[in-house]
């Protein structure tokens, strides 16, 4: 299935790419390819996430990362919706 990245999912990649460069460029390249893949598995398999409080909304953690990838799942597309740092509170329906 298609996937795509809602205008603040790609603010948060944007950011967490940020903000890691000022670390370790190499970490920030790995951290953002290992969100990608979770991305793709998303579209590969949609029902792979749990869900959340939100209605439609799914989570995903990163493999290997303290991220969370949050999707809805559409019927020709999966959106990714919002990417988190797991030490951070969830979303809300206001930010979607």
């Amino acid at each position: 299935m298609k996937v795509s990245y809602a205008p603040r999912a790609r603010d948060d990649l944007s950011e967490i790419h940020g903000w890691l460069s000022e670390r370790s460029t190499q970490a920030a390249t790995t951290v953002i390819s290992a969100i990608r893949d979770t991305a793709r598995l998303i579209g590969e398999y949609p029902g792979i996430g749990r869900l959340t409080d939100i209605d439609d909304v799914k989570v995903l953690p990163v493999v290997r990362y303290p991220y969370l990838v949050y999707y809805t799942v559409q019927p020709n597309e999966v959106v990714i919706v919002h990417v988190l740092h797991g030490s951070r509170a969830g979303p809300e329906l206001g930010e979607f």
